[in-house]
C-alpha cells in the first residue's frame, strides 16, 4: 500500500521550492500528538484566530461554489419558491410539473430536500431530470455527490460518480464530462468519514494521473483524516511529508485542526 502511495504522489511532485521558516510546531501532523499552543501570548492567540478565520473563509468559498453561478431572473425567483416549500414531495411535484432545462433549479431542489431531511428524494430528482432527457453539468453532479455524503450514502455516491466520470465511452465528446478539485474532494472527504483508505487512494490516483489535477489543502487533510480513522500513522506521515515538500501547499497547525 505504501508503494502505491509513493508512486501516486510522486507522478504529482512539482519543482521543491525552499521552505519558508516556521515554527517547528507547524511541521508536526497534528494527528500524531495533542493539540498545543505556543507559549501564552496575545499576538500569538490574535495570528491562530485570523488563521482560522481565513481558512473558513477558504472553506466555505470552496462549498458555496458548488450552486454559484449565473442565474436569469425567472430561475431565481424559482430557486426562492423552492426554498420556501416545508414539503419534498411538495419540491418532486414542482419540478415534474416545471418545464425548464437549467440545472440550477434542480441542483437547488438537491440542496432543499437535504435541508428538509429527506435525502432519499435525491434519487428522484436524478430520475427526473433522466426523464426530461436534461443534460447535467458539472455544478448539478457536484450538488448531489455532496448531500449524498452528508447524508453518509457513500454506495450512492460512489455509484454516481461512477456513472457520471467512468462510464461515459457512449456520449459524445461534448456531453463528456470532466471531475473538478471539488468532486474529488468530496468523494476522498466520504472515503475519511468510513475510513476508507483504498477507496481515498484510488480517487486520487484518477485525480492526479488521469485528470492532472493537483492536490489542494483541502484534498490532504481530507486524506489525513482517512488516515486517521483507518489508524494508519505511516500513510498519514507520508501525506503529510509531501504536503510540506512537494505540493506546495500552505500548511498550517489550524488547518490541521479541521481533519
Amino acid at each position: 500500500m505504501i508503494t502505491m502511495i509513493i508512486t501516486t504522489l510522486r507522478r504529482a511532485s512539482i519543482r521543491q521550492k525552499a521552505l519558508n521558516k516556521r515554527p517547528n510546531w507547524n511541521l508536526v501532523p497534528y494527528i500524531l500528538i495533542r493539540r498545543f499552543r505556543q507559549p501564552d501570548s496575545r499576538q500569538a492567540a490574535l495570528d491562530e484566530e485570523h488563521q482560522m478565520a481565513q481558512y473558513k473563509k477558504k472553506l466555505k468559498g470552496q462549498q458555496g461554489a458548488l450552486l454559484k453561478t449565473y442565474l436569469p431572473l425567472e430561475t431565481q425567483y424559482e430557486r426562492l419558491l423552492i426554498q420556501k416549500m416545508k414539503f419534498g414531495t411538495e419540491i418532486l411535484q414542482y419540478l415534474k410539473e416545471n418545464s425548464s432545462q437549467d440545472t440550477s433549479l434542480y441542483a437547488a431542489a438537491v440542496k432543499r430536500c437535504s435541508e428538509l431531511k429527506c435525502p432519499n428524494l435525491i434519487i428522484r430528482i436524478i430520475e427526473i431530470v433522466e426523464s426530461k432527457h436534461i443534460h447535467p453539468d458539472i455544478i448539478f453532479n457536484n450538488t448531489i455527490l455532496n448531500h449524498l455524503g452528508k447524508w453518509n450514502k457513500f454506495d450512492l455516491q460512489k455509484h454516481y460518480f461512477q456513472q457520471w466520470f467512468e462510464k461515459q465511452q457512449d456520449q459524445n465528446i461534448d456531453q463528456l464530462l470532466v471531475p473538478t478539485i471539488i468532486t474529488f474532494n468530496t468523494m476522498i472527504k466520504g472515503c475519511a468519514k468510513r475510513g476508507d483508505f483504498k477507496q481515498a487512494l484510488y480517487y486520487l490516483h484518477l485525480m492526479i494521473d488521469k485528470y492532472n489535477i493537483k492536490p489542494d489543502l483541502i484534498t490532504c487533510t481530507s486524506l489525513l483524516s482517512v488516515c486517521a480513522n483507518a489508524r494508519d500513522i505511516q500513510s498519514a506521515e507520508l501525506i503529510w511529508n509531501k504536503m510540506i515538500h512537494d505540493f506546495n501547499i500552505d500548511v498550517d497547525i489550524i488547518s490541521i485542526r479541521q481533519c
